[in-house]
């Protein structure tokens, strides 16, 4: 379960987003969700008052298509914007880690 919304702070979830993989984001890729190597946005976050938004997904990691040692994996990710300009861009294993994560950053906007 989602922990509620930070009041000011408004998400809007993609319709490929499937809450019973919040913590496999694996699950994408395997149900042809996410293409191998590519990535896929699953909610766009918004507060317009503070010029924020963040967009959370989920990115598939093939390190051999670069020729780099690893396995392939998938992982969700955060993007985190302020007057369109890029604060962070990171990985997590799961939903609530990133969203964990989008509202730590939001409050730091306070």
């Amino acid at each position: 379960m989602l922990p509620e919304l930070p009041y000011g702070l408004t998400v809007s979830w993609s319709l490929a987003y499937q809450p019973q993989w919040d913590e496999t984001p694996q699950a994408y890729v395997d149900a042809g969700v996410v293409g191998v190597g590519r990535s896929r946005r699953l909610a766009r976050a918004e507060d317009t008052q503070r010029g924020f938004k963040a967009y959370l997904g989920v990115q598939h990691w093939d390190p051999s298509r670069w020729n780099l040692p690893g396995e392939a994996r998938a992982v969700f990710f955060l993007s985190l914007f302020r007057d369109n300009r890029t604060l962070a861009l990171r990985t997590y294993p799961t939903i609530p880690a990133a969203l964990a994560a989008l509202y730590e950053a939001w409050n730091a906007l306070a």
